[in-house]
């Protein structure tokens, strides 16, 4: 279900220009349990094992978005 929007948010953390509506991808993301892929977790600063919706909160917690 998620697969798409995994990777359009993969494609957003490298470059924040190539997605149009960043806001609507992350509320899709903050629900999604599945896990980040290691590289993601350790480039975030996020434990081994963090989920979609942790690097979402993570993301949003600087703009004030949580």
């Amino acid at each position: 279900m998620f697969d798409k929007y995994k990777r359009q948010f993969l494609k957003y953390l490298d470059d924040f220009s190539v997605i149009d509506n960043a806001e609507e991808l992350l509320d899709i993301l903050s629900d999604c349990s599945e896990y980040l892929p290691n590289n993601v977790c350790e480039s975030l600063d996020l434990p081994f094992e963090s989920t979609y919706a942790d690097a979402v909160a993570l993301l949003r917690e600087p703009w004030g978005l949580n």
